[in-house]
This record gives C-alpha cells, sequence and structure tokens, in this order.
C-alpha cells in the first residue's frame, strides 16, 4: 500500500544531461507541495550524490537513496547523507509512493 503523500524519483541521467534539470523541476515542485520525497540515483544518476543541484535540497522531507553497485563501478566514495542499497530498494519505493517518476 502506498503512502499518500509521497513521492518517489529515480534518477538514471548524469547532472549533465537535460533530464537531470527536469528532474530537479519535478522535486521542487513535490517539495512545494509538502510531499515526502524518495529520490533513488541509479546508474549515471549516483553522479549526482556530489552535486550541489540536488544535496542543496535536502531537508527532512527529502530522503536521498543511491545504488551501491552504480557506485562501486563508477568507483565513487560513500556520501554520507545517501543511503545505499540494491534495487529491492528500488522496488520499495516503486510499490510504497504514491507516485513515482523516471529520469
Amino acid at each position: 500500500m502506498s503512502a499518500p503523500g509521497t513521492t518517489g524519483f529515480v534518477l538514471t541521467a548524469s547532472p549533465a544531461s537535460p533530464r537531470f534539470d527536469a528532474c530537479l523541476e519535478a522535486l521542487d515542485r513535490a517539495a512545494a507541495a509538502e510531499e515526502e520525497v524518495f529520490f533513488y540515483l541509479l546508474d549515471d544518476g549516483i553522479i549526482a550524490a556530489v552535486d550541489p543541484r540536488l544535496t542543496g535540497r535536502l531537508g527532512p522531507r527529502f530522503h536521498l537513496l543511491g545504488c551501491a553497485y552504480a557506485a562501486e563501478q563508477r568507483s565513487l566514495p560513500r556520501v554520507p547523507e545517501v543511503t545505499y542499497g540494491g534495487l529491492k530498494m528500488l522496488g520499495d519505493l516503486i510499490a510504497h509512493t504514491a507516485r513515482f517518476e523516471a529520469y
């Protein structure tokens, strides 16, 4: 069962992609609606774990999640603000948020 007032995002695009900017706009709309946001970084999206355009939006209703495998494959250091997990975490996110968007 999904929790009302929650939005999940998955980002697979790098911060250099125009899709990253579109994702940030959607994230801002969710934040303005005072929704709880769960944001999963996958594939090249994991690079955004250190991008200030994303990390500057962190707050009590914004949960930053990341693919541990994607980070390992890109030799990226672990970021303390990110909860790392696998595709099971992403599946749970899809199943338990009221709305889900992919970029």
